[in-house]
């Protein structure tokens, strides 16, 4: 199935080929970096956020629709969240980090603690949605220090320092980047002073020790970060829907795009599809009542291709980009306002209710539209489960994943899990979890894994 996704995409690529090979990379070194970049590696199929390096949301297993009964239920207390996504190393074990700064790992048929490890330092410090990679787990927090720990113990071989003065960087729910040798982590610098969300600067670090490589400052502000790597190139989406573009070896600038508006604000971000365009979110205003935007850029150069507006419907969740039954790419992503600050419930009454929110679904080489899939009203105002001492917020939908069948998976804040059908938008199951989702469903082979805000929870095949 792994070839036969890969080879459906090879139709789209071939003007992007063109541009790549032309760099010096051969036809045959190209392939293998769609195959080991696009759809998960196969060592860990799904080792990062989003999948795999190009954040395309893609993977190459089929996972369950028996979202009736959970399979088990992994419980999150003293008062933490989770914002991150789980990651599945393909070997039977989830790993997943929470906002007390604890990274943990279960045993993904049982649900029971593999090990649990700490690495905020500080009380209230957070920690960023870590990286699989050679055996190890790669994880940052938000004052600037990388950790390495041991996937099978949870054990520290290493810790550095990225910044030279410890600073926090904000509340968000960044991820770690990798390919091969190199991770790539955000942080603050002391000496920054600007507002950063999740960090002032990119960092690339070794591996072996944690020695920064390189650094590059972003010129705006940037949050929930979620760096793409394709081969040598690393693509970034900013918190106003700009684009810039960096080479992996040594960080130098490619290109860089600005804003479609420079008012905007958004928690999205972007993927990557094997067809060589870079797909970015983005808003006319706020992330709580303006249009949203999805905007089609040329990876090997930043050259628009389409975009697509939807009115009154803010765009503040990164797409997902998967092959459909007819062999045709196409881009998915939730839409629809985020949910506010819960307060109290006096205030909450007196608020105007949320309207529906919406999946959508478009041809990736066009934008045209595909299918859309309408939720029912949400009540409040604030994410499902969350309360004014234990707030879960913002966004009004995960990122999608989609599975070798087309299945889209997809959390909502108010407590909903779907699966959609990718060739339809029909409904094919779904699960009230009872707290919002932030972070992407993952899938492995007949098992689907969902973080909720409170709990991490598994479905699996009878």
């Amino acid at each position: 199935m792994h070839s036969l996704v890969v080879l459906s995409a090879m139709v789209f690529v071939q003007g992007f080929v063109d541009d790549y090979c032309s760099e010096g990379v051969s036809l045959l070194q190209f392939a293998k970096t769609l195959t080991d970049t696009s759809f998960g590696n196969a060592e860990y199929p799904h080792y990062q956020k989003n999948v795999n390096s190009m954040r395309s949301g893609s993977s190459t297993l089929t996972s369950t629709l028996n979202l009736t009964t959970p399979s088990w239920v992994y419980e999150i207390a003293g008062g933490f969240v989770m914002y991150s996504a789980p990651l599945l190393d393909g070997h039977g074990n989830i790993y997943m980090v929470a906002t007390s700064g604890d990274v943990f790992s279960v045993n993904e048929a049982t649900g029971v603690e593999n090990w649990r490890v700490n690495v905020s330092y500080v009380p209230g410090i957070l920690a960023t949605t870590p990286i699989l990679l050679a055996g190890n787990l790669y994880i940052a927090n938000e004052l600037g220090f990388l950790f390495c720990l041991s996937m099978a113990s949870g054990e520290k071989k290493w810790q550095s320092l990225l910044v030279e003065k410890p600073s926090i960087s904000g509340f968000d729910a960044w991820s770690m980047a990798g390919s091969g040798n190199v991770v790539l982590a955000a942080g603050r610098p002391l000496s920054d002073r600007k507002d950063s969300g999740s960090g002032s600067r990119l960092y690339a670090a070794s591996t072996d020790d944690g020695h920064v490589l390189w650094n590059f400052s972003f010129p705006r502000q940037v949050y929930n970060i979620m760096p793409a790597i394709v081969g040598d190139t690393v693509v970034i989406a900013d918190w106003s829907g700009g684009v810039i573009s960096l080479r992996l070896s040594d960080g130098a600038p490619l290109w860089e795009v600005v804003p479609p508006s420079l008012n905007s604000n958004c928690t999205g971000g972007l993927a990557v599809g094997p067809n060589g365009l870079v797909y970015v979110t983005s808003n006319s205003g706020s992330t709580f009542g303006s249009d949203g935007i999805l905007s089609a850029y040329q990876l090997s150069s930043g050259q628009l291709v389409w975009r697509q507006v939807f009115t009154g419907f803010p765009a503040n969740a990164a797409p997902a980009v998967f092959p459909r039954s007819d062999g045709k790419l196409a881009v998915v992503l939730g839409i629809g306002a985020n949910f506010m600050l819960p307060y109290l419930s006096e205030v909450e009454v007196m608020l105007p209710r949320r309207t529906s929110d919406s999946v959508v679904a478009l041809s990736a080489e066009t934008g045209e539209n595909l299918w859309s899939f309408k939720t029912d009203a949400w009540p409040l105002n604030s994410v499902a489960g969350s309360v004014f001492f234990k707030k879960c917020w913002p966004d009004s939908w995960s990122n999608p994943t989609v599975d070798a069948a087309g299945t889209v998976y997809i959390g909502w804040g108010a407590a909903k899990v779907f699966a959609l059908s990718g060739q339809t938008g029909s409904v094919l199951g779904s699960f009230d979890f009872g707290s919002g989702i932030q972070g992407p469903p993952s899938v492995d082979s007949g098992t689907l894994v969902v973080a909720s805000c409170n709990k991490l929870v598994a479905f699996r095949n009878p």
